[in-house]
């Protein structure tokens, strides 16, 4: 199970100044002004259990490149396994030539994230690790620059790759964000009712489902196991919407987005 996303748009920037390092009481600084040489793009997919990830960088991020890094994928992977993406909806990932593209190659098995919610995929975690301990700390003079860092962090990552665990559980991130869910206009569906087919009685979260089935999909994504995405007679599938999506996904990602990393 590979979770999969493009970090498009990375700046290879150049401060004007040298950053000055940490000294004892004084943290990292550096100019709020730069020069920008360009950017790239990369493409990456998380190995949910053993947290190995592939990765490839290209100057321009439309549907032939995403296309040309699922063959990266298919080339990687052993033959004998098959493919369960979790991606979220951006249009590149849905095009008729890439889906063409799927059906030549049947071990590829699509999910999609609940819209707004791309934060529920774990290779976003990734992506925040990469930019916080490499990408800002560094000086690129060139995109080539840019790429041969981001390379070099990828193979340090593979040498000793650890997986990511949520620290919170769906129904602990639900609670928090109870009273602002309530208040938001628009969720009157969202207001708590009794239903002992989804929770036990009198249960707090019984009239909020599609929310309760995202959050409880993607949080246990990797106890779950592949076989419960994915119905016999389809190979696109997605998953359970959020009822308020933008909501969840914007607050979520701000506040709950971390994850603790095993060992």
């Amino acid at each position: 199970m590979l979770c999969v996303d493009e970090k498009a748009q990375i700046q290879a920037l150049d401060r004007t100044q040298p950053i000055l390092p940490m000294r004892p009481g004084l943290p990292e600084r550096r100019t709020h002004d730069y020069t920008r040489h360009g950017t790239s793009t990369l493409f990456a997919a998380l190995d949910v259990a053993s947290g190995k990830v592939i990765g490839e960088l290209h100057r321009r991020h439309r549907a032939s490149e995403f296309r040309t890094f699922l063959e990266t994928i298919d080339k990687t992977v052993p033959e004998e396994l098959d493919l369960h993406l979790i991606l979220d909806n951006y249009s590149t990932h849905k095009t008729p030539a890439n889906q063409r593209w799927l059906v030549r190659h049947p071990r590829f098995y699509l999910h999609f994230t609940p819209t707004y919610s791309s934060w529920l995929n774990l290779i976003e975690r990734w992506f925040a690790e990469l930019t916080e301990k490499w990408i800002r700390r560094g000086t690129h003079r060139s995109t080539l620059a840019l790429e041969s860092a981001i390379k070099h962090w990828l193979a340090t990552w593979n040498e000793a790759p650890r997986p990511f665990v949520w620290t919170k559980t769906a129904d602990e991130i639900l609670t928090t964000l109870a009273s602002y869910l309530q208040r938001i206009s628009g969720t009157e569906i969202l207001a708590p009712r009794r239903c002992p087919s989804l929770v036990e009685p009198g249960g707090r979260w019984s009239g909020i489902a599609p929310v309760r089935t995202a959050m409880v999909t993607f949080l246990d994504i990797g106890r779950i196991g592949a076989s419960n995405f994915a119905t016999q007679n389809t190979r696109y599938e997605r998953i359970p919407g959020l009822a308020s999506g933008m909501a969840l996904g914007t607050l979520g990602r701000q506040r709950f987005g971390r994850v603790q990393q095993e060992g």
